[in-house]
C-alpha cells in the first residue's frame, strides 16, 4: 500500500518505515539506482520534470554547481522503470520556484507535467513534489491547484518525518545527497541529527 494512501486514510505506518523518492530527471535513476533498488526488493519513485525528458537540457542548479552534465530520462526509461518497482510521478514541467512565478503560469507548470507524463506512461500519474522542497517554494494556491488537478498527495523537501499530524498535501521528506556519509544518513532517519533538530523547532514555531 502507497505510503501517502495510509497517510490520506489516517492509517498506522510503521515506525520504521523509510520511502526512497528521486527528484528531477536523471537518467541514472533507471540505469543504476533502479537495477539496484530491485535486487534489494525495494520500491521507490522518481519525481521527473516532464519538460526535461528526452532533451538534452540542464537543471539551473546543476550549471552552477556542477562541472558535470547529467543525462536526462528517456521515454524508454520511464516506461521501463515500473516494471522495476519505481513509480513516476510529477515534479512540474520547467523544474520553476513555485512559489514565486505568477499563479497562472504554476497552474500551468501542475497540470501540464501531469498530463505529458500520462500520455508518456499511459497510466495515472498521482503523486507531486515541488522543485526545491523549501517553505518558500509553495503557495497554498498552488496546493489546491494540485488538488484540483488530481493528484492524491503533495511532497515537500525541507525536512521532517510523517507523524499523526501530516497532512496529505504537505508531506515532509529528508533531502540526502553525497554530502551524507552513511553515519549522518544514519542520524538522520533516527531522527537525532543537529539539522532535524533545528526543523522540528521550527515546524512546531510554525504550527503555533
Amino acid at each position: 500500500v502507497c505510503s501517502s494512501d495510509l497517510i490520506a486514510n489516517g492509517s498506522p505506518i510503521e515506525a520504521t518505515s523509510v520511502a526512497i523518492h528521486f527528484d528531477d530527471c536523471y537518467r541514472d535513476v533507471r540505469t543504476q539506482a533502479a537495477v539496484l533498488l530491485e535486487a534489494a526488493g525495494m520500491p521507490a519513485t522518481a519525481f521527473v520534470s516532464s519538460g526535461f525528458v528526452d532533451t538534452g537540457r540542464v537543471f539551473l542548479h546543476d550549471q552552477t554547481k556542477s562541472p558535470h552534465r547529467f543525462d536526462n530520462f528517456r521515454t524508454q526509461d520511464l516506461r521501463e522503470l515500473g516494471g522495476l518497482g519505481v513509480g513516476v510521478a510529477a515534479h512540474t514541467v520547467n523544474h520553476v520556484d513555485l512559489g514565486t512565478i505568477s499563479l497562472e503560469q504554476a497552474q500551468i507548470e501542475v497540470e501540464v507535467s501531469r498530463r505529458e507524463l500520462e500520455q508518456l506512461l499511459s497510466h495515472p500519474v498521482l503523486l507531486f513534489s515541488f522543485p526545491f522542497g523549501g517553505i518558500r517554494n509553495i503557495r497554498e494556491e498552488v496546493r489546491e491547484m494540485a488538488k484540483s488537478a488530481g493528484y492524491r498527495a503533495l511532497f515537500s523537501a525541507h525536512g521532517g518525518f510523517v507523524d499523526g499530524d501530516t497532512k496529505i498535501f504537505d508531506i515532509p521528506r529528508l533531502g540526502v545527497s553525497s554530502d551524507h556519509s552513511p553515519l549522518a544518513l544514519m542520524m538522520e532517519l533516527e531522527g537525532i541529527s543537529l539539522a532535524y533538530f533545528r526543523q522540528w523547532l521550527g515546524a512546531r514555531l510554525r504550527r503555533s
